[in-house]
């Protein structure tokens, strides 16, 4: 009985297992007419030349071709940055060094009326020992919407920083001509009247009423410079950065020195618009530091390697928890990384409580 039984199981067994082996045939055989033709992601099959060997209708249907139309062309017919084959093959050869990695890019592709998509791709190329070239299989999706909303929020955010950007210098002017102008005036008028005077107790009074008003007129010197740092317009970006970190240490008693790590820095041409950027970047790190560091030394670096220019800012200060800047939780560290955005720049953040902090923004000179 024992035996019938044993027999009974084996062959349930077996049974069991030769229909596992057949459902995993079969989802090997309708793999690719199941899910690839019926995914809403766009997918081709590419060979080493470039030409489209495989497609879905959901890449058909993105780029307005018919599927016999699509297995006629080749990537550098879609594919607006590998407008020719040298192009392609830069490309691939690219992809294959990727230690065997799927890739994550966008592409900027056109369809058949000539209108421009975006389209997020994860590619790989994978060689078998059965065919003599690699195939290259891409899946795609179209983000022409998403990329569009992100370009007009970048722009309204471009407006919204160059219009902060005239505001400050037209405050910074009205209060160079009204309000530092009045009180020179104010100032003559009362060295002036101390001529004049000869009881001892109004004239010491009268001379410490003209020592504030230098001291206002100080405090609004420096908010001038805060305001619009003129230094950019007459000596450039390496020079005002230097002549900022001087009265950053004046200030502040915090030693500040500057690192230039290549002289012909001082003579390079680098954009308006990423010197505002840098040496806005470079303000608000500082203010940062006096505000919450508790610094005594601060190493500011500047150095340009294949066109991209780095501003290093290092501090011995308290440093800070890595949700503050990962999370972009200060709207400080926020403006920073939205403006290094602006000009297709990067802005790295390293800090360690108790280690200091580096914020070190890099961007194309522009030049």
């Amino acid at each position: 009985m024992d035996k019938i039984h044993s027999t009974n199981n084996e062959a349930s067994f077996k049974d069991d297992s030769e229909e596992h082996t057949k459902l995993i045939q079969h989802v090997k055989n309708s793999f690719y007419d199941i899910i690839i033709q019926n995914s809403l992601e766009a997918f081709f099959i590419l060979d080493m030349h470039g030409n489209y060997i495989e497609v879905n209708e959901a890449l058909c249907d993105m780029f307005g071709y018919s599927r016999k139309e699509m297995l006629t062309m080749t990537i550098m017919d879609t594919d607006i940055e590998l407008p020719t084959k040298k192009a392609w093959l830069k490309q691939l050869n690219r992809i294959k060094t990727s230690n065997n990695q799927a890739t994550r890019e966008l592409r900027k592709v056109k369809n058949k009326d000539g209108s421009t998509l975006y389209f997020q791709t994860h590619n790989k190329c994978v060689s078998s020992p059965d065919l003599e070239q690699a195939l290259f299989y891409c899946f795609g999706t179209n983000v022409t919407d998403l990329v569009k909303q992100r370009e007009s929020l970048e722009l309204l955010n471009r407006r919204c920083i160059n219009a902060q950007e005239k505001e400050r210098l037209r405050i910074a002017r009205d209060l160079h001509d009204l309000l530092t102008q009045g009180l020179i005036v104010v100032r003559m008028e009362i060295i002036s009247f101390l001529k004049q005077i000869e009881i001892q107790p109004f004239k010491i009074k009268m001379t410490e009423i003209l020592g504030l008003i230098d001291q206002v007129l100080d405090d609004i010197q420096n908010i001038s410079k805060e305001l619009r740092p003129q230094n950019l317009d007459a000596f450039g970006l390496i020079k005002s950065i230097q002549l900022y970190v001087d009265d950053f240490e004046k200030h502040n008693k915090i030693k500040c020195r500057m690192k230039i790590n290549n002289n012909s820095l001082l003579e390079m041409n680098i954009t308006k618009e990423i010197s505002i950027t840098a040496y806005r970047i470079l303000q608000e790190a500082l203010l940062n530091i006096v505000r919450h560091s508790m610094a005594t030394n601060v190493v500011v670096t500047i150095s340009c390697k294949n066109d991209i220019l780095r501003i290093s800012i290092n501090d011995n200060g308290c440093g800070m928890n890595s949700d503050v800047y990962r999370k972009k939780s200060s709207l400080g560290i926020l403006g920073m990384y939205e403006r290094v955005s602006l000009v297709s720049g990067k802005l790295m953040i390293t800090s360690k409580p108790g280690k200091g902090t580096e914020v070190d923004p890099r961007n194309r000179t522009g030049s």
